[in-house]
């Protein structure tokens, strides 16, 4: 069962990478608009198949929450990277991998392998309960923090 807020951006039509940083937007103290802005470019694997757009808004997420500026902050840097491959080994642990066309089972590279996961009723089906598991996962790491 996909998360409340999940499904309410993806009845606005929301991708998924747009999804998952705008669950946290209010939280990082950015409006939903600009938080489906920045992630714009992710869904479907960035468009290609490749790492999960629901991964990537997740990354993004761990990136504004933890993030490091000063280039010789190594104390910060290794905190927020710990973070970022802490949430993948949950990730890959849930569901197998972070790659779009494996989570889906289609070529998410061409339009025809997009097409045919939408059509089959994948993407409505998988995309929802993936993006679920990556706030899920976003929601623990915080409480222990």
């Amino acid at each position: 069962m996909a998360d409340e807020r999940v499904e309410k951006l993806l009845m606005q039509g929301i991708d998924c990478g747009q999804t998952v940083f705008s669950c946290f937007a209010e939280e990082l103290g950015m409006t939903q608009e600009e938080a489906q802005m920045i992630a714009a470019g992710f869904g479907s694997g960035m468009f290609t198949g490749e790492t999960c757009g629901a991964v990537v808004g997740a990354i993004l997420v761990l990136g504004k929450k933890y993030g490091h500026t000063a280039p010789v902050d190594d104390e910060v840097r290794a905190n927020m990277v710990e973070k970022v491959k802490e949430f993948k080994r949950r990730f890959k642990e849930r569901r197998g991998t972070c790659i779009c066309s494996q989570l889906l089972g289609y070529d998410m590279s061409t339009d025809e392998g997009q097409n045919e996961a939408w059509e089959n009723g994948t993407m409505q089906s998988r995309c929802p309960e993936i993006m679920t598991d990556a706030v899920e996962i976003l929601d623990d790491m915080f409480d222990e923090d």
